[in-house]
């Protein structure tokens, strides 16, 4: 980097940071990019043999030892490319100074990269260079990775041989947790978005809390932007490393729970259950019934999790470390993955779901309006399945309907006449706002499974319940408490005409 003038809160990063790197035990930083020039010339290797032979001569036998067994014997020849990295790792951890530095010294087609080296250097970390993804390198025992988002060198293979080596980086085995990664690119139009950068780990099932983007223009000017990014990351390491155990925990102790909640309900003899069934919960579908055992299995499951002695004391852990380290703010924003996870708890799309009769919380959609929704609001007791004209259907002859609009927009919560939602969203995050003021009113006949078309003169007769123009298809449902909370905000507001 350019020559920079005595910055005493420079310094005292560096120092930070250096305690850190030694905090968290790393040794290596490993870099791979196609912009490095790792080449050997065989004029540089006999000027590294021949300080190692005068520096380090047991290391120098060593080395030509290696040579006869494995290649041609002739140290004073450039190994084959199969045994140069295994030299090259013999002369670096050699006493030969001059030996590893001739050995490990890189040419940098970017500058970047070379800022880049040096800064880890100086916080130290030994480096290591490499410029793809194979087979046998980089080593996948490494704590430290920065990896370049185009390492071929084209849009096309973008992302791939880094999420190649994340997945193998990922699942290596062992209990301790992934390496931490850095994806690295550079430029207005070549920098990946966030959410392709997120891509690449997400691929590989990579543990987001190790890794991070680095844009290579922090690298071009001063060290502070880069030293600021480095002392997050070092600084989410310990917290991680625990999170990590959590996860571990939380996964083996919903094995366990799951086996001992199948064997609770194995216990149910057929004229129990079938008893219990017709006369609690028989609606000649067999539906409610096949409902009720997921619920209780989902319900004991729940039980069973929480009352892990493990998985307990692992949360504890976690939280007293939350508590005693809290996290620096990041540079990029994982708001939007909150908002995605939270989505998941928020709206049910599952076969069971989408493929049943309507029921309170449901929302339908159209495709004539691809940003408008309408949640069922009518009370699931007018919802009971009924046999009628021969088939299970709804007591209710119509259904109550809210309308919501979908919008990147956050809702103003000083309104009074919305609720507004987190939506799902892959990109950006979106909001449904549901209009209080918006109901409509849908026959039953209109929401049932299948493809049945909405009746024109029922349309024509209440022009103001434009929901039944065009055929509605069930969405999803929104959570009960959700959906509950928004209907007591509608019953509370007056009723008006549409």
């Amino acid at each position: 980097m350019a020559t920079e003038e005595a910055n005493p809160d420079q310094d005292a990063l560096i120092e930070k940071v250096r305690s850190q790197v030694q905090h968290c035990k790393l040794v290596e930083a490993i870099l791979v990019d196609d912009q490095l020039d790792t080449s050997l010339t065989a004029a540089r290797w006999n000027e590294a043999v021949g300080y190692l032979q005068s520096e380090d001569p047991p290391e120098y036998t060593k080395l030509r030892r290696f040579l006869s067994e494995k290649g041609t014997g002739k140290i004073d020849e450039l190994p084959s490319e199969e045994n140069l990295p295994e030299a090259i790792r013999q002369i670096s951890s050699s006493k030969s100074v001059n030996a590893a530095r001739i050995v490990t010294e890189k040419r940098f087609r970017e500058q970047s990269l070379e800022h880049l080296a040096a800064i880890l250097s100086e916080i130290g970390l030994k480096l290591s260079f490499h410029t793809g993804v194979t087979p046998e390198t980089p080593p996948r025992s490494g704590q430290l990775y920065f990896l370049d988002y185009r390492m071929q060198g084209d849009d096309k293979t973008a992302g791939i041989d880094a999420s190649r080596l994340l997945g193998e980086l990922v699942n290596r085995p062992g209990d301790s947790p992934p390496p931490a990664a850095v994806l690295m690119s550079r430029g207005l139009d070549k920098r990946p978005t966030q959410s392709e950068w997120e891509l690449v780990a997400r691929n590989a099932g990579y543990y987001r809390f190790n890794f991070r983007y680095l844009d290579k223009k922090k690298l071009d000017g001063a060290k502070m932007p880069f030293l600021f990014f480095l002392h997050e990351l070092l600084s989410a390491l310990p917290l991680g490393t625990v999170y990590y155990s959590q996860l571990k925990n939380l996964k083996k102790a919903a094995n366990t729970a799951a086996e001992l909640a199948l064997a609770r309900i194995r216990q149910l003899s057929p004229a129990e259950f079938s008893i219990f069934a017709v006369r609690h919960l028989g609606d000649g579908s067999g539906r409610k019934a096949t409902r009720h055992v997921l619920d209780m299995y989902l319900g004991l499951l729940d039980a069973e999790v929480k009352d892990n002695p493990d998985l307990e004391a692992s949360f504890r852990t976690f939280a007293e470390m939350l508590q005693s380290s809290p996290m620096l703010a990041t540079t990029d924003s994982d708001i939007h993955t909150f908002h995605e996870l939270h989505n998941r708890l928020l709206y049910d799309r599952s076969r069971w779901v989408v493929s049943g009769p309507v029921e309170f919380g449901d929302m339908y959609c159209r495709p004539s309006e691809p940003n408008v929704y309408y949640l069922v609001l009518t009370p699931e007791c007018d919802l009971e399945l009924r046999h009628k004209d021969g088939v299970w259907a709804p007591k209710a002859e119509d259904v109550l309907m809210l309308r919501g609009e979908v919008s990147e927009k956050k809702p103003e919560k000083a309104r009074e006449d919305i609720v507004g939602k987190p939506f799902v969203s892959s990109a950006a995050p979106l909001w449904i706002t549901w209009l209080l003021r918006k109901r409509v009113i849908v026959p039953t006949k209109n929401l049932m499974p299948g493809d049945v078309p909405a009746v024109a003169a029922e349309s024509a007769a209440a022009p103001n319940n434009d929901a039944t123009a065009t055929q509605l298809k069930k969405w999803g449902r929104l959570r009960q408490a959700d959906a509950e909370q928004i209907q007591q905000w509608d019953r509370s507001k007056k009723e008006s005409q549409f």
